[in-house]
């Protein structure tokens, strides 16, 4: 990815946890290089005060209730490529690189996105 470019994500509240040290790292490897973040969050604590930095690492958030949009599993969405992570019960993820996938996932993440209040 390179600078400008933008990651589309649905996160599971486990995900800061369940990443530990990697998302710190992450999310200062991906600020460096001034690609931003656009993501729908389950709520919980942990996550708001996940959040709270949210102008510093180049990510606008809106945050979905657990009970009615239960995010179980980790969504990226970038460039051609969509990406499905889970932590339960051991960790796993897949990538799918095509550009009909990733246009079509991006397209019902505007619409969640519009649709959250």
């Amino acid at each position: 990815m390179k600078r400008g470019d933008e990651i589309l994500a649905y996160v599971t509240r486990e995900t800061p946890e369940a990443l530990g040290d990697y998302t710190i790292d992450y999310v200062h490897r991906r600020v460096a290089k001034g690609i931003y973040l656009r993501g729908i969050y389950n709520d919980s604590p942990k996550i708001r005060k996940y959040l709270i930095q949210n102008k510093e690492q180049l990510r606008e958030s809106k945050i979905a209730s657990f009970k009615k949009f239960p995010l179980k599993n980790e969504i990226n969405i970038y460039a051609n490529k969509v990406i499905i992570i889970t932590y339960r019960p051991e960790p796993f993820g897949v990538m799918i690189e095509s550009q009909e996938v990733a246009d079509t996932q991006r397209a019902i993440f505007e619409m969640a996105w519009r649709g959250i209040h």
